[in-house]
């Protein structure tokens, strides 16, 4: 979050220096006019009045203010009327923006401007001076800044090579320049500092806009950050959701673990066989199959698989589904309810060996006590210890509770307990055999003829026996998985079992 917040500070720093050189490039615009001085004639005009003696200010009048004549005089000009608001020198640099610390945003100082362009007085040409036969000509369509902001890029570039020409023609005519002719010479010369100008505020002006999107890029980012984070927490993200919004969209699995995607699976039904003649899960699907026509009946069916003895589990879309399709079951099938099964959360890294008793009214007495509605009444009622496993010197605490106290707990993230802290996660129950090595079932309901061993994967031998220097799960290695050799027996990488886990939070109705 920190650095969030500092990408969004640099970026509205940067901003905001922008914005300053805009301003001030736009006053010196207005100032200047940034339009192209016409040229002089060659015979004054009348009324001309010879210029007082050097080292004599005329009487009467103010002199002349300094032309900005080159992009350094520009750049000087902008560090002046930065030092001026703080009060502290800038030296110049070259180009006509300063490479400045960015400052809050406020309105320079209004002192009096000393560099505007105004127009000089015209000297006589002194009259040994050779007359020179270039002209500089005006340039059309430049009167004021917006002639030049409404010229485009191909049109400045014209002007720039044309003043260019001009100054090469005029120094290039004569070995010695008279007055009118630096007087041309100057005249190109402004005006290709007016298309500087008018470029470098076209570029402020476009990396303002580029910082504003790249504010807004941050604010998106940003938020959808948060929103992830929610998610893959196991928090509800804020605002109206397509699903249940009591409930999150996966799992909240302990660190180093994905988050398992959970999706509201429809009510399933069970089917056993009445009949002896029916032997394997596979006659019992066959025989309701022949039976049922779930296509003319109208009847949704999502999933099959096949459970111990002899049974199939059919998971429909909805409950009007499941009610045809025990409506339409065979007499030789017997039909059986899923038993309930509630969410379990584990709290992590309990240090004090306490009874169950202690453990469910700590629980409650730090952490639910003033939440009105979780009173401790229907706390105990929704809440039974399942499990208390030591691992190491800390001990695992699975609680077996309902889907309601399942938000809350994963919405606290943290528990307390006496001195301890406890994180919150979801714990998943997928049972793999320690004999076959197959998921579903324990190893005392194993109905396999032979061992396998979880380290090779070979039969014949166990873990503790097997003397191979190889490794191979032994779940994909019978079903002739090529990633076999690429983990171990009950990795949480194993195909397998992501399988298995998967099948084990459906059989959970979420929310």
């Amino acid at each position: 979050m920190d650095g969030d917040n500092n990408t969004r500070r640099l970026i509205a720093d940067e901003m905001a220096r922008k914005e300053e050189e805009l301003r001030i490039l736009e006053e010196m615009a207005a100032e200047s006019g940034f339009a192209p001085r016409q040229s002089l004639q060659r015979t004054p005009p009348s009324g001309f009045t010879t210029p007082p003696p050097s080292g004599m200010a005329p009487s009467g009048s103010q002199v002349a203010k300094r032309p900005l004549t080159s992009p350094e005089d520009v750049a000087e000009e902008v560090g002046r009327r930065r030092a001026v608001d703080r009060r502290r020198p800038v030296p110049p640099v070259g180009g006509i923006l300063t490479s400045q610390p960015a400052r809050s945003s406020t309105a320079v100082s209004s002192t009096p401007r000393t560099t505007a362009v105004t127009a000089q007085p015209q000297p006589q040409p002194q009259p040994q001076a050779q007359p020179s036969s270039v002209v500089a000509e005006p340039m059309e369509g430049t009167d004021g800044p917006q002639g030049l902001a409404s010229l485009s890029k191909l049109d400045l570039l014209d002007m720039v090579h044309k003043s260019v020409k001009g100054i090469h023609q005029v120094t290039t005519a004569t070995n010695k320049l008279n007055l009118a002719d630096k007087t041309t010479v100057a005249s190109h010369s402004q005006d290709i500092l007016a298309v500087v100008a008018a470029l470098e505020l076209r570029l402020s002006d476009l990396e303002h806009q580029l910082s504003a999107t790249k504010l807004q890029a941050a604010s998106a980012e940003l938020e959808f950050s948060k929103r992830l984070m929610g998610a893959s927490s196991g928090v509800a993200p804020v605002g109206p959701s397509p699903t249940v919004p009591s409930y999150a969209n996966a799992l909240k699995l302990p660190k180093g673990k994905a988050p398992i995607a959970v999706s509201n699976q429809g009510p399933a039904v069970i089917f056993y066989p009445a009949d002896e003649a029916i032997k394997s899960s596979e006659e019992t699907k066959k025989t309701l199959q022949e039976a049922v026509k779930p296509t003319s009946e109208g009847i949704k069916i999502r999933s099959v698989r096949m459970v111990g003895n002899s049974g199939i589990v059919v998971r429909t879309a909805n409950a009007e589904a499941a009610q045809k399709l025990k409506a339409a079951a065979p007499p030789t099938l017997k039909v059986a309810e899923p038993k309930t099964k509630q969410p379990r959360v584990a709290l992590r890294y309990l240090r004090a060996d306490i009874s169950e008793t202690e453990i469910l009214e700590q629980l409650h007495q730090a952490n639910f006590s003033d939440d009105a509605d979780w009173p401790v009444d229907k706390f105990r009622a929704s809440c039974k210890l399942a499990l208390k496993k030591q691992v190491g010197p800390k001990f695992l605490v699975l609680l077996e509770c309902s889907m309601a106290l399942r938000d809350k707990f994963v919405s606290l993230e943290r528990v307390y307990i006496g001195w301890d802290e406890l994180e919150v996660s979801d714990h998943i129950r997928a049972c793999c055999c320690n004999k076959c090595h197959q998921y579903g079932h324990p190893e005392k309901y194993c109905r396999s003829k032979e061992t396998v061993c979880g380290k090779c994967g070979e039969t014949g031998h166990r873990y503790k026996e097997c003397q191979s220097s190889t490794e191979c799960c032994a779940t994909c290695r019978r079903f002739k998985r090529k990633e076999a050799h690429t983990h171990t027996t009950a990795s949480p990488s194993c195909p397998a079992r992501q399988f298995a886990e998967q099948q084990a939070v459906n059989m959970l109705q979420y929310g």
